[in-house]
């Protein structure tokens, strides 16, 4: 049995509609399930205690539901089957679990592939939470402000948000801490910090990251002028900014610190980060077993 666990604020009311193409395709081939609207479960314990441990759940919504439900179930020993149904605009998480994800409409849970994945710490401002995409200070925090709070939100509005952006945005400079290797990095424009390849939509700020590695990667653009910035942007679609070294500081760790003369706002899965000069993500030692 299935247990479609949906929220009902998603954008667009995309995961209700998702829902019901879901249930259509249960009810066409008398299969048994029962669904649940995600905010009226106040205590996650108590609902994994009421279910049975062989009822596989179905969590429909976008990166900001699949995140919160990760930070809600961290500390619980989920025996369950979980399943993730993409109905939000980037579905940068699921494409993170396979990159060959193209589903235009629901074809069958079962057919979906059996993933590991890691369950990252990050600490920032006396704050402590989970992530599952990744993290983004500076200009990518100025950018995320912006479009959250814009009626339209994907993909296209994040670039010309960026381009905005980019004449008015400060760049500042940091010390990054991966492991015991410390270096020192001046002009910085942005600092990514995932955990899967994928952000903003389908872009590849880290293009070699892995839920699966066991290692968080760290991208940091520094060192530009912003008309090259300007220029350099839309290679992250394709993962090929990593040529342009003299630009590019990257590496990959367990434990990844970076400390900022000058506040600034970040993202977290697509969550606003507010303004801060420290910021800490690690690795925690428990894995998912996401389908």
């Amino acid at each position: 049995m299935y247990i479609l666990l949906y929220n009902p604020k998603s954008k667009n009311k995309k995961s209700f509609k998702i829902l019901t193409k879901i249930i259509t395709y249960f009810d066409n081939r008398n299969m048994q399930y029962d669904h649940k609207n995600l905010l009226l479960i106040q205590d996650y314990q108590d609902f994994f205690d009421s279910i049975k441990t062989d009822q596989k759940l179905v969590v429909i919504g976008g990166d900001g539901t699949f995140s919160t439900f990760m930070n809600n179930i961290s500390n619980i020993d989920v025996k369950n089957d979980i399943y993730f149904y993409p109905a939000g605009t980037g579905n940068d998480f699921v494409k993170n679990l396979n990159s060959d994800y193209n589903i235009k409409m629901f074809n069958g849970i079962d057919n979906l592939q059996k993933v590991k994945a890691d369950l990252p710490i990050v600490v920032h401002n006396n704050d402590e939470r989970h992530f599952i995409n990744g993290i983004g200070l500076g200009f990518d925090g100025e950018v995320a402000k912006t479009v959250n709070t814009s009626k339209m939100k994907n993909t296209f509005s994040y670039l010309t948000t960026a381009i905005k952006t980019i004449f008015s945005f400060e760049t500042f400079n940091i010390e990054v801490t991966v492991d015991k290797e410390k270096v020192k990095l001046k002009n910085v424009w942005l600092i990514a910090i995932q955990n899967g390849k994928f952000f903003g939509g389908g872009m590849m700020i880290c293009p070699k990251a892995s839920l699966s590695d066991e290692k968080l990667d760290i991208c940091v653009v520094h060192s530009l002028s912003k008309m090259k910035f300007l220029r350099l942007l839309p290679s992250v679609f394709s993962g090929n900014h990593l040529k342009h070294h003299q630009y590019i500081y990257y590496n990959q760790g367990s434990k990844i610190s970076v400390v900022l003369d000058t506040p600034k706002c970040g993202q977290i899965d697509g969550d606003l980060l507010n303004e801060t000069t420290e910021i800490t993500a690690s690795l925690k030692k428990k894995f998912f077993d996401i389908f």
